[in-house]
């Protein structure tokens, strides 16, 4: 097994979609409330997914042909073994989002 840390976005749902402009003041207070959300997006270090949905990847473990994934500010049993060309298509579609490419 090979451990990889990372972090990269994946939107859960497009309906209702709106962008957020968080002033300084409530910032920290939003980052408890939605320990999901990468701070770098939360900072506005990064854009936005279009669902202003980004879940921060704490650890990917590879198995075979599956990934393990446990995710930052989740509990334990929430980890999942998924399969790895999902896991590698999400990460491709993310990786063109944020390089400005149309999927």
């Amino acid at each position: 097994m090979a451990n990889a840390d990372t972090d990269f976005g994946k939107a859960c749902s497009f309906a209702n979609a709106k962008r957020k402009e968080l002033s300084e003041e409530v910032k920290p207070e939003y980052r408890e409330e939605h320990a999901h959300i990468v701070p770098e997006i939360i900072e506005g270090k990064s854009k936005q997914s279009s669902a202003s949905d980004v879940y921060a990847l704490g650890r990917v473990v590879l198995k075979d042909h599956e990934y393990l994934i446990k995710w930052d500010g989740w509990p334990q049993e929430c980890c999942s073994w998924e399969p790895s060309l999902e896991v590698i298509m999400d990460y491709l579609i993310v990786f063109m989002y944020f390089a400005n490419l149309s999927i």
